[in-house]
């Protein structure tokens, strides 16, 4: 079953989905209350809200002609109208999922800088602020508990208005409904990275993933949350990325792992396997013989009928956690937005993702450790809790609060030395679909 999208005014949204999961789950609600077996529930969301500018794709370009180019036509895509549109279609599955935590991935921001005005960086997108700005027009109340920059990067091309500089930063992070206590956090980067080449150049882009963690208490329940974008372009990198972040996932309280696994039925299954043996994937059972696919529509969201053929994205769990439902938002042709396009509507996807939503049961007030059974299958209750208690007092830039998230200005230096290319590049004078 589908979540539906919040609709019909005359019939709340926690009403509506309540009956609806009832049903089929045997549960009266799908946001966090107690139950009449003094049970809490929590609902989890993930979704990779698509940025519109592939980076594996981009440095995979046959010729530095269509490696420039399709910078070119980022820069000149960037619409405020279809990204308020997008953001909107994201607020609206949120909204319908009745999500206490939601992990987002790919939620960028896009800075430009011209030679002219060497230092003065000018905010082209900050894809995570439509979307917390299109939440709250909706009076839903999220705050970003945690997030992380990924790769992090610079690229220099021509425009119609002369040479530019493109800097974008990739961010993973982990809102959460206010009312829910966040007691620490985490954010990091993979050691594990790759590196691709500038076509026809000798300069070489790191491509960087990461995960961001944040414990939370629900009712007097301890457990972790976390968000991670693991690699696309190779599956050693993403299964050694897997082991970083299965290092660090404590196993002395209950977890549940957001992401975009890049791997899982219908792609390559290594990595959804690696995963699995680890935590627990609800889907199989409870949305068992139904399409689940969450990736991908096309890169410009402009397809009529669904693309979807993968299920890459998906919400994991470990510990004592009773999953009750599992559904998909964003998937529908009637969750397309429309936006004005050269005097026509246009129906655009919001993301090329379909988002993954996830309610759990877990007894009201448990105490915060697990059970032995509950326990990873390689370390003991003490070597987890010191590898929780070490990520707790990490610190950096990568480590961000909502303090910190308001006053952020991530650095471009990373990898910089795209912009050293020095001006070369070519631009599409037409407008490319979004």
């Amino acid at each position: 079953m589908d979540i539906p999208q919040p609709s019909q005014p005359t019939v709340s949204r926690r009403t509506f989905l309540g009956s609806v999961v009832g049903l089929t789950a045997g549960i009266g609600h799908v946001s966090r209350v107690a139950t009449a077996s003094s049970r809490t529930t929590l609902t989890a969301m993930t979704k990779n809200v698509y940025l519109g500018l592939d980076l594996s794709r981009l440095l995979q370009t046959d010729s530095s002609f269509e490696f420039y180019a399709l910078i070119g036509q980022f820069l000149t895509d960037i619409d405020p109208a279809v990204y308020e549109a997008r953001a909107d279609g994201i607020a609206a599955e949120i909204d319908a999922a009745g999500a206490d935590v939601v992990g987002l991935q790919e939620a960028g921001i896009i800075r430009t800088e011209r030679p002219t005005e060497t230092g003065t960086q000018s905010t082209r997108l900050d894809f995570l602020a439509r979307i917390r700005s299109a939440l709250e027009k909706r009076d839903l109340s999220y705050r970003v508990a945690v997030k992380t920059v990924t790769t992090d990067i610079e690229l220099a091309t021509e425009t119609a208005d002369g040479a530019i500089t493109l800097s974008l930063a990739d961010r993973d992070v982990l809102l959460v409904r206010d009312g829910i206590d966040v007691t620490a956090t985490t954010a990091d980067t993979y050691d594990e990275t790759v590196e691709l080449e500038v076509p026809e150049n000798t300069q070489r882009v790191t491509l960087n993933r990461g995960y961001c963690l944040a414990e939370i208490r629900v009712d007097g329940v301890d457990l972790t949350t976390v968000s991670t974008h693991l690699e696309s372009t190779e599956r050693d990198a993403r299964a050694r990325q897997t082991e970083e972040l299965l290092s660090v996932l404590p196993t002395d309280r209950p977890v549940v792992l957001c992401g975009d696994f890049n791997s899982g039925p219908g792609a390559a299954t290594e990595t959804y396997d690696q995963l699995t043996e680890a935590l627990d994937d609800p889907s199989p059972s409870l949305r068992s013989g139904e399409d689940g696919a969450t990736c991908c529509q096309a890169a410009d969201l402009r397809n009529t009928d669904s693309q979807l053929d993968q299920r890459i994205d998906g919400v994991l769990h470990r510990g004592d956690l009773d999953p009750t439902a599992v559904d998909r938002v964003g998937h529908r042709p009637d969750d397309r937005v429309s936006i004005q396009s050269d005097g026509e509507t246009v129906r655009l996807w919001p993301s090329d993702h379909a988002g993954v939503v996830a309610t759990f049961e877990l007894p009201a007030g448990m105490d915060s450790a697990t059970t032995g059974e509950n326990l990873g299958k390689n370390e003991s209750p003490s070597t987890s809790a010191n590898r929780t208690e070490i990520n707790r007092n990490k610190t950096g830039a990568n480590n961000q609060t909502e303090s910190a998230a308001e006053s952020e200005t991530p650095g471009f230096g990373v990898v910089s030395t795209l912009a050293a290319l020095g001006g070369i590049g070519y631009l599409f004078n037409r407008r490319r679909d979004l």
